[in-house]
């Protein structure tokens, strides 16, 4: 649906978050993509649902998975990767979310412009 996020948490992490959540629904997100050309968004909005925690592996592994292989293109430990593989059979909380505002947070001459 155009305007609208999951968001999956790990449940180990996400328990005050979620609470927030539920308390008032309010959101921000920070999603970066660390290669290429290193560019950040933040998104903000509603959440709309919170659903779980549910465990998922077949559909939280593919997403970890490519996290996991660029931490290794960044001369980490294999460790780290490995440790991003393994939240895969983590109960995750999926997190709906109404996205009304993104803004590019990229540092440079247009950090904190609204995109949307």
């Amino acid at each position: 649906e155009a305007g609208i996020a999951e968001v999956a948490a790990d449940a180990r992490f996400a328990r005050n978050t979620v609470e927030n959540l539920r308390d008032n629904g309010r959101c921000a997100v920070v999603i970066s993509r660390a290669w290429g050309e290193h560019r950040s968004v933040q998104i903000k909005g509603r959440c709309l649902d919170v659903r779980g925690p549910v465990l998922d592996p077949e559909r939280i592994g593919p997403r970890t998975e490519v996290l996991a292989a660029v931490l290794g293109t960044f001369g980490l430990p294999p460790v780290v990767a490995d440790n991003f593989r393994k939240i895969r059979n983590d109960p995750h909380y999926l997190l709906k979310v109404q996205i009304d505002e993104i803004f590019d947070q990229t540092p440079g001459p247009g950090a904190g412009r609204s995109i949307r």
